[in-house]
């Protein structure tokens, strides 16, 4: 499962690299790829901590993936499926799309 992955910086890295996330949200047909696409990003936004950067290119790539009214329904499932205190710390940092240092 690709959520697993994410657990893991680097492996999740290649993902980021290879452009492999852009499209995901077009590919989600089913009630499996659906909960696995909510739990990716949950995931992303409990493990962030490791490699900001990382998962916040992988987020952004995701959640622009969906429409944009799914993009709200979105993120109050991650804020009600993810402890506060990372979801607190993730959205802090995360400006959609706007985190680069400079």
């Amino acid at each position: 499962m690709l959520s697993v992955s994410a657990t893991d910086p680097d492996e999740f890295q290649n993902y980021v690299y290879k452009n492999l996330l852009p499209t995901f949200g077009t590919h989600i047909i089913t009630e499996d790829i659906k909960k696995e696409f909510l739990q990716l990003l949950c995931n992303i936004v409990n493990n962030h901590t490791r490699r900001d950067d990382v998962y916040y290119t992988a987020y952004d790539q995701l959640i622009n993936s969906v429409d944009t009214d799914k993009k709200q329904k979105i993120e109050e499932f991650i804020l009600k499926n993810t402890s506060s205190y990372y979801s607190d710390k993730f959205y802090n940092g995360y400006d959609n799309g706007n985190f680069l240092p400079f």
